[in-house]
């Protein structure tokens, strides 16, 4: 399995050499929706900025990281990042169409 391929989801991944943070850079601005969650997880764990964390996981979820959607989609819905709750609801059906099921989940809970 390469470095970049495979879930990435709590700690997973966080403790990125340089060459392996530009590689994984360059590959999610590239559209690797898993490249772009580890630059993500690495921001947000490693470096503890949020600012960097979130515009990397809006990218992954962009370049189709189901993980990524369902955080993006939960995070819209909370107010917890621009965008709303129909932008949030999206999100959210991306990544339950791809698999994420928190993402089901959550849109089983909410009033219709």
């Amino acid at each position: 399995m390469k470095p970049h391929e495979g879930r990435v989801w709590g700690n997973a991944g966080h403790n990125l050499s340089p060459e392996e943070l530009k590689r994984l850079t360059r590959m999610g601005r590239e559209g690797d929706g898993e490249a772009a969650m580890r630059v993500a997880v690495y921001y947000g764990v490693h470096l503890s900025d949020l600012a960097a964390q979130r515009g990397w996981i809006e990218t992954a979820a962009k370049n189709g990281n189901s993980n990524a959607q369902f955080l993006l989609g939960r995070d819209m819905l909370h107010g917890e990042t621009r965008g709303g709750r129909k932008k949030a609801i999206l999100w959210l059906r991306r990544a339950a169409d791809g698999g994420q099921k928190d993402a089901r989940e959550l849109l089983e809970s909410l009033p219709r």
